[in-house]
Formats: structure tokens, C-alpha cells, sequence
């Protein structure tokens, strides 16, 4: 739960159903893994199975179902940390690099072409619907981002790999596409993550922040770092 939480891994500002399957170090024992999850009584308070609980702050809606089966998934994550000598991720052990130089930003995109896949995500102006940033991944904790306002030559080469990879991976790909298709002529996407989930996972939420906590070991507050 939350005051738990706020005592062991210091985290009760994020809100336990943000920070929920994050695995984080221990404030108050030193080399130890904690991993924040629902209270019993959080799940209790569904006397009804068809109410529904919204997180204002993220705007995930929680039913029974998706807050017994988070639970279920958390404590499982829980004894696989238990049973492992890994840290936990910091900002440290990612390689992230805004707004490389021309040259640089070219030669990393063109880069891509060497790799099977490669994520993509863009930031976008609310009041103008224009992308202002757009960020590619080369490994899993490797990634550089640009900004739209960049080189012509660079913006070439951003369209290029739109067009030409054959491993394009994003989070709901089709927000993103509708944003780029108006400059850049898309390909194939590969792989869209939100889509895969819900196949596996209908009755959960799809916010890119649920997924990494039940997919990857990166902790909440490096995704909204």
C-alpha cells in the first residue's frame, strides 16, 4: 500500500497505483529490493464487481479484475526479485543522449539500419497537433531524442528510416503515424507494444507505464524521469 510505500522505498508522492511493481531500493534497510503493490484493502473496497476506481493523476481506471490480477503479477515479481541478485535500474545504467549534433544525429540514425529493431516515440504540441521531438532506441538501454527543429539533413534522414526499417516498434503506433504521416511516408510497422498487451491483457490498463512495470524492471520514476 502506499504508506508502506512512503516508509520502505520513499515513493508515496507518485501514488501506489503509479508506482506499483517498481522495483526500488529500500530506504530503510540498506541492500535490500522492495516492490510497491495494492493494499489488501484497496482490492476489498470492490463490493461491487462492477465499480470502477479512476487514478485522477494518470487517469487508469481500475476494476476488480485488473487490481486482482496486478496484485497477482506484483507478488510474483516480488519473489522473482527475492530469488535474484540483480539491482535495482538507476538512470546510471542507461546511455541517453538530447539533441546529438547533425553529424552525430545522422550517423546514429543511419545506424539503425544495422539492428533488427528499433522503438520510436514523439512529443507533440497540444494546442499546434505538431511533433516537436521525436526519440529512437539502439539497444535496450541505449536511445538518443531530437528535436524537430533540427538540420534538413537530419530530418531526411529521420524520414528515411520511417519509410525504409523493417522493425519499426512504438506504443500505440497509431497515434504516433497519424502525427508523422503528413511529412514522412511510414513503411511496415513492426511492432506495436499496446496492441501486443491488450491481446494478452484486455481487462488491464495500456499506459505505457503499466506495461514497463510488468514487462521490464525500469521503475516509474525513471519513465517519467
Amino acid at each position: 500500500g502506499g504508506v508502506s510505500s512512503s516508509v520502505l522505498a520513499a515513493m508515496v508522492s507518485s501514488g501506489i497505483t503509479t508506482t506499483r511493481g517498481s522495483i526500488v531500493p529500500c530506504v530503510a534497510l540498506p541492500n535490500v529490493k522492495v516492490v510497491p503493490t495494492f493494499h489488501p484493502s484497496f482490492i476489498a473496497r470492490y463490493d461491487d464487481p462492477s465499480k470502477v476506481l479512476e487514478d485522477k493523476k494518470t487517469g487508469i481506471k481500475w476494476d476488480y479484475g485488473a487490481s486482482i490480477v496486478a496484485l497477482t503479477l506484483d507478488i510474483q515479481r516480488a519473489w522473482e526479485e527475492a530469488h535474484n541478485d540483480l539491482p535495482p535500474l538507476s538512470l546510471r545504467d542507461f546511455d541517453l543522449t538530447i539533441d546529438p549534433p547533425s553529424g552525430e544525429a545522422v550517423r546514429r540514425l543511419e545506424g539503425l539500419f544495422s539492428i533488427p529493431q528499433t522503438a520510436f516515440d514523439i512529443e507533440t504540441n497540444v494546442a499546434t497537433h505538431e511533433v516537436t521531438r521525436i526519440a529512437f532506441t539502439e539497444s535496450p538501454t541505449r536511445a538518443f531524442t531530437i528535436s524537430m527543429n533540427c538540420d534538413p539533413s537530419v530530418l531526411l534522414a529521420i524520414a528515411k528510416v520511417m519509410r525504409h526499417h523493417q522493425g519499426l516498434m512504438a506504443q500505440n503506433a497509431t497515434f504516433d503515424v497519424t502525427y508523422l504521416m503528413p511529412w514522412a511516408p511510414f513503411g511496415i510497422i513492426h511492432f506495436d507494444t499496446m496492441l501486443a498487451h491488450h491481446r494478452l491483457y484486455s481487462e488491464l490498463p495500456h499506459a505505457l507505464h503499466f506495461l514497463a512495470s510488468l514487462y521490464t524492471r525500469i521503475p516509474y520514476d525513471l519513465i517519467t524521469h
